[in-house]
């Protein structure tokens, strides 16, 4: 009880008393004088117990009073420090009272808040109109209120504050007052923003799938679908979104082989690739369809989601069907002609003739794998560039199921550029352009390296990999050190493709002259005695019981052929079904013949820390500059070869990355024009390109570029390593 109320209380017992003896002597007066004493003795005895019944009650009120004030004490320590701002508004949105977390979260003092406008701390135009809206509303006693609006501290920092009001009677004769919360919720509302980009992030990959892609719930209904799946199958998301796939198109979509798909097969394999199903749609016509299906378990929801992937192949099997219709068409007219012809100078003539086509057929041809070459690689060097970006999470953490899918992509995309550079190795192989690019190395570095490619795919597969090369025959070869890495990893992951879990692999070598015989050796299935004569053959995969369901293009085999023939060596392969396989080959110590011309080198390890990406595709910049810029390096972009010209005079860069196919001037004239620049000329050029150089090409590059790589060919921390060896590692600032 504080001292007002001590005080009060006092003064309203000395009253009380002060009366009773009033009202006594006023008694006393109208009494005979000889009953005076007695009453008055009576009267005194009463007026004493009423004297101890007040102290009584006033030590009772007492108590009650030290509790209610110990109370009141403990309720107002809760309301100050609640990690909720409380706020009492007038009519007007003026500050009455606030707590100390309200006074808190606006960076002002409580006393200095007390009559301010709360519009004063509201941050824009909009925010004040919510609010204005909000307070007419709670005024109108329309109950429990919420909004969200964005409030100015006191030192200027934004933040965003969810506001909750109601109408609370009136303040000292005022009129009605307003009790409010408000809770500081930036960090929710980022959290919501951040999970707005992923998601959008999200869709936009699905949006950029070309081929049709939709996704389904365990029920079979259609959660969503890309833009591609509408456009060709000529559907709207509304009469798609939400249906069983069956029902689509007036139950178009009831096909006996789709039905086996989701009914039969999924249910047992969760992943499903390369199922083909013809059907003839109302509208569209027949199509020829190749399904890819995904079943992605959602195990903290207890469900999971189906991605199907459509490929339209119509045209393609069309064009496979008229291509073999022209072919027989072809072979009948050759067969034809080849009666007909009689004489030596037909024959000399129409060979002459056909020498000609050849020509302009290996020239159209080696026209378009060039033109391929780039517009195939450089995309696929993004893709593989920004997964590798994202897998090392330089912008931020992610989740173990961005993590699977980031990790998918770049094994795909790796996967897919191996096909592209098989596809072309071989087209090179067959005109005759393949050339070999020599140097000296390590033999048993070389191998080791490319056991260790391998190594973790076979731990996973739990294979053992082991490596044979006595001290002695650790020697240094002449040779096409990349491609030698071409032939032991197509042998070694062939070995660990078709072993089975608890297998071994040996790579061994010996010297026989002046080759080396290097071995490659499994416990794998083996391969029947009539099926290693197609072992070599382009395109040509075996089928078993074994092999089965094991992903392959049938080129591997042939193009390490063909390396190891341009080297001057020979493979073959011994093999017995169920024992394994030992593949071998041979290849000399040195080559005969000119070597590729030198490529200029730089003086000497440099400190610097500027790096010049000179390159025509946006994508290819990006993936560079991210990753040099997370280095520690500074980057600068230039997208076209006149640009790049233009700052390397001006900035005088420490290293140089030039693309070679580019619109307007080429990376060829970038490296002439920078060679007779005084500034610039002594500069390191790292020349990366989806072009297949000719040695006429490389010839004109020599002397003037540093190194020379190709794109796709390069992880992104093997690019890296090549500019710290140019330019030394980046000082960060």
């Amino acid at each position: 009880m504080g001292i007002d109320e001590d005080q009060s209380l006092s003064r309203a017992v000395d009253e009380l008393r002060n009366h009773a003896e009033v009202a006594l002597q006023a008694k006393m007066a109208q009494l005979p004088p000889h009953r005076t004493e007695a009453v008055s003795q009576g009267l005194s005895h009463e007026l004493e117990i009423h004297q101890i019944e007040l102290e009584a009650q006033n030590a009772e009120l007492r108590r009650t009073q030290e509790a209610l004030e110990f109370s009141r004490n403990k309720y107002a320590e809760l309301y100050d420090f609640a990690p909720v701002g409380y706020f009492t508004f007038d009519a007007a949105g003026t500050i009455q009272e606030t707590n100390v977390t309200g006074s808190q979260l606006l960076g002002m003092e409580r006393r200095l808040l007390t009559g301010k406008p709360l519009v004063e701390f509201v941050a824009d135009s909009e925010s004040k109109e919510i609010f204005a809206r909000h307070l007419a509303d709670v005024l109108l006693n329309q109950g429990m209120l919420r909004c969200e609006l964005s409030l100015k501290r006191k030192d200027g920092t934004v933040i965003h504050g969810q506001l909750q009001s109601v109408m609370a009677g009136s303040l000292e004769g005022r009129g009605g007052y307003v009790l409010s919360s408000i809770v500081d919720g930036t960090v929710g509302k980022q959290l919501e923003m951040e999970s707005q980009d992923a998601r959008e992030y999200a869709e936009s990959i699905v949006e950029a799938v070309r081929e049709p892609l939709v996704v389904l719930n365990s029920k079979l209904k259609i959660l969503t679908a890309n833009n591609s799946f509408y456009d060709t199958f000529k559907v709207t998301p509304e009469e798609t979104i939400g249906h069983f796939i069956y029902d689509l198109g007036n139950r178009q979509w009831d096909i006996p082989k789709l039905r086996v798909l989701f009914e039969d097969i999924l249910p047992h394999d969760t992943v499903f690739n390369g199922y083909e199903v013809e059907h003839e749609f109302l509208g569209i016509g027949k199509k020829t369809i190749l399904l890819n299906a995904r079943q992605i378990f959602r195990k903290k929801i207890g469900s999971h989601i189906i991605l199907l992937a459509m490929e339209d192949i119509t045209e393609r099997k069309e064009l496979a069907a008229d291509l073999q219709k022209a072919h027989d068409r072809l072979e009948s007219i050759v067969a034809k002609r080849t009666m007909e012809l009689s004489g030596l100078k037909v024959q000399q003539q129409e060979l002459a003739e056909t020498n000609r086509r050849l020509d302009e057929v290996s020239r159209t041809k080696s026209d378009f794998l060039a033109n391929m070459s780039h517009e195939l690689r450089t995309p696929l060097n993004s893709v593989i560039g920004f997964s590798e970006v994202l897998q090392d999470q330089l912008f931020g953490p992610m989740n173990g199921k961005q993590q699977e899918y980031v990790n998918n992509i770049l094994i795909s995309g790796k996967h897919l550029l191996s096909l592209i550079n098989d596809i072309l190795d071989l087209s090179k192989v067959e005109s005759g352009k393949m050339r070999l690019e020599l140097s000296v190395f390590s033999l048993l570095e070389s191998l080791s390296a490319s056991l260790m490619m391998l190594r973790e795919k076979a731990l996973k597969g739990g294979i053992e990999l082991k490596m044979k090369l006595a001290p002695e025959y650790d020697v240094s070869i002449e040779a096409d050190q990349r491609k030698l890495k071409q032939i032991m990893f197509n042998l070694v992951s062939n070995a660990v493709k078709f072993s089975r879990p608890g297998g071994t692999v040996t790579v061994a070598a010996v010297r026989d002259g002046d080759f080396m015989e290097i071995t490659v050796a499994d416990t794998g299935i083996g391969i029947k005695k009539e099926d290693v004569p197609k072992l070599f053959q382009e395109f040509t995969q075996l089928e078993s019981a074994y092999t089965k369901g094991i992903e392959g293009t049938g080129l591997g085999l042939a193009l390490t052929r063909h390396m190891v023939e341009l080297h001057g060596g020979r493979v073959w392969v011994k093999s017995e079904i169920g024992l394994g396989s030992r593949f071998s080959f041979t290849i000399p110590l040195t080559q005969a013949g000119a070597k590729e011309p030198p490529v200029k080198q730089p003086d000497m390890v440099g400190s610097g820390n500027t790096v010049l990406v000179i390159d025509d595709n946006a994508l290819t910049l990006d993936t560079l500059e991210n990753a040099l810029m997370h280095k520690g390096y500074r980057a600068l972009r230039a997208s076209n070869g006149t640009q790049g010209v233009e700052m390397a005079q001006r900035d005088l860069p420490d290293l140089i990355v030039l693309d070679l196919v580019m619109s307007g001037m080429s990376g060829f004239d970038v490296a002439d024009q920078l060679l007779n620049e005084n500034a610039a000329a002594n500069v390191p050029i790292l020349v990366l390109t989806s072009m297949d150089l000719s040695a006429a090409d490389r010839a004109r590059l020599a002397g003037k570029v540093w190194r020379i790589e190709g794109k796709g060919t390069l992880s992104t921390h093997e690019f890296l390593s090549l500019v710290e060896s140019a330019v030394g590692p980046a000082s960060r600032s």
